[in-house]
């Protein structure tokens, strides 16, 4: 019986629990399935927190604001823009090695006048889901644009002729400013001698 018993249990370890495991190999970063395992790149949507140094435009540029509106505007920044960090190296980050204040201040002549106009991002102090463009052409003249730019960049736009998505054709006076949210539309202000007017260049 002993000896019965002996040979079962040689005869288990010797088949043993055999079982074929086959290797997994992990996907490539295109999340194609080579066994069962998939494996897709994480999207880094981590907000940009002071990504930008205060230049000294900036700084000028706020002040004129804060001496037209004491406490009520100041040009947006990278906090209070939060850019995605996938968003803000595909658009921004090599504009900013040429403008370090984009996409939130321009530079140009504005209004035809032979002078340094400047145009801003900004946003409400006490609101900041109310945001605009401000054209600063003097520190005694700054215009409030009043349409909403969340998430638009501007920059300037040369001066030429420009074409609207329903065809209409400008002839620019002077320098104007590109209104642009990114993949999805702009729009340019421009001078028409006497007031600023808006185009919209695609959408």
């Amino acid at each position: 019986m002993r000896s019965l018993f002996l040979i079962a249990i040689i005869a288990f370890f010797s088949c043993g629990h055999h079982t074929d495991k086959k290797e997994k190999t992990v996907t490539d970063s295109l999340g194609i399935e080579n066994d069962t395992i998939i494996t897709t790149r994480p999207v880094n949507d981590t907000p940009v927190i002071n990504q930008g140094k205060e230049t000294e435009l900036f700084t000028t540029v706020n002040s004129m604001l804060q001496e037209k509106f004491p406490g009520k505007w100041k040009i947006i920044n990278d906090s209070i823009d939060n850019w995605p960090v996938d968003e803000f190296n595909y658009f921004i980050k090599d504009k900013r090695k040429e403008f370090p204040d984009y996409p939130y201040i321009a530079t140009g002549d504005y209004n035809a006048d032979n002078k340094k106009d400047y145009a801003a991002l900004i946003v409400n102090t006490t609101n900041k889901d109310e945001q605009r463009i401000a054209i600063l052409l003097d520190s005694d003249k700054i215009i409030i644009w009043n349409d909403d730019v969340r998430g638009a960049a501007i920059n300037t736009n040369p001066k030429e002729d420009i074409g609207s998505i329903d065809g209409k054709k400008v002839k620019m006076k002077s320098e104007g400013i590109n209104v642009e949210f990114f993949e999805k539309s702009s729009w340019v202000l421009y001078w028409n001698g006497t007031a600023f007017k808006k185009l919209w260049t695609s959408d």
